[in-house]
């Protein structure tokens, strides 16, 4: 969770009331956490921030780069996309240069021992739809799908977190490069068939 100023923790994050006169609107995190963070407003625009971003991490999860992926490197991974708030009291500033006035919930990157996610929908005859998401571990940073689950229940609303967790060694990729949703899809199919 997060808490305002020292005020008390909610989950998800606190909401962020934005008038006209706040625009731009510059916000700055401290961080309390063992792990670096960053800052995000679901749905907007990345804010700037002073440091590079985006944090890329090699297999080991250490840094290998900030701003601009290495040149020739296709193995490593983004963290953050934005730049990160240092562990145990780091701070960082982020200027959201487009965002309107409006209400907004904001939140930190993901649990640190999810290298790569992808949520897929599958239909459900109760709910509609239900997500099933594919988790790629952080090397060395040992999870579990109860950990996931407990993670996204405690920092998202109920009915977004996912019913089934697959930690898997890589996500597929489609011929343009993207991840292959609709490989993510049959797999979950195949499973729930069983």
């Amino acid at each position: 969770g997060y808490g305002l100023n020292g005020g008390p923790v909610t989950v998800p994050g606190p909401a962020i009331v934005v008038r006209p006169a706040d625009l731009p609107l510059t916000v700055t995190l401290t961080n309390a956490l063992p792990e670096p963070t960053s800052l995000v407003v679901g749905g907007q625009p990345l804010p700037s921030t002073a440091s590079p971003g985006p944090v890329w991490i090699g297999a080991s999860g250490a840094v290998v780069a900030t701003g601009s992926r290495p040149g020739g490197d296709v193995t490593s991974r983004v963290r953050s996309f934005v730049g990160e708030a240092g562990a145990n009291g780091g701070s960082q500033t982020y200027t959201f240069n487009s965002l309107a006035p409006g209400t907004y919930q904001y939140g930190t990157g993901t649990h640190p021992g999810v290298q790569q996610a992808c949520v897929v929908a599958l239909e459900d005859d109760i709910k509609g739809h239900k997500p099933i998401a594919f988790v790629v571990p952080t090397p060395g940073y040992p999870i579990d799908e109860a950990q996931i689950k407990r993670h996204a229940l405690e920092n998202a609303p109920a009915y977004q977190h996912p019913r089934r967790v697959w930690l898997i060694d890589a996500l597929p990729l489609a011929s343009t490069g993207k991840v292959d949703r609709a490989e993510l899809k049959r797999i979950a199919l195949l499973d729930s068939a069983q």
